[in-house]
């Protein structure tokens, strides 16, 4: 996992964590997630799924702290690879 972020760091999701159903549980926009959980499995690439608008993403991304990432996501959902070499944005098709 990516160091810093919300899923990757145990203290910052314990208070997501559901004891009762042995599960973590984020009321969040579901299309984005699907978004951010890909983000993990693929090591660090994002794709802003083409139905989601940028502040909404925007506002996930801000939300699962991956600000690095965030930052250089721009007008048309790039960002620069040398800043940030894992990261890709652009809307999926």
């Amino acid at each position: 996992m990516l160091v810093g972020t919300l899923l990757a760091d145990p203290a910052k999701r314990r208070r997501y964590y559901d004891v009762c159903r042995h599960e973590l549980f984020f009321d969040r926009h579901r299309p984005s997630f699907e978004a951010v959980f890909a983000y993990y499995q693929t090591g660090g690439r994002l794709r802003r799924p083409y139905q989601v608008p940028e502040d909404v993403f925007l506002a996930e991304i801000e939300f699962y702290q991956l600000e690095k990432v965030g930052s250089k996501f721009g007008t048309f959902g790039c960002a620069c690879r040398s800043t940030f070499p894992l990261a890709l944005f652009t809307a999926a098709q």
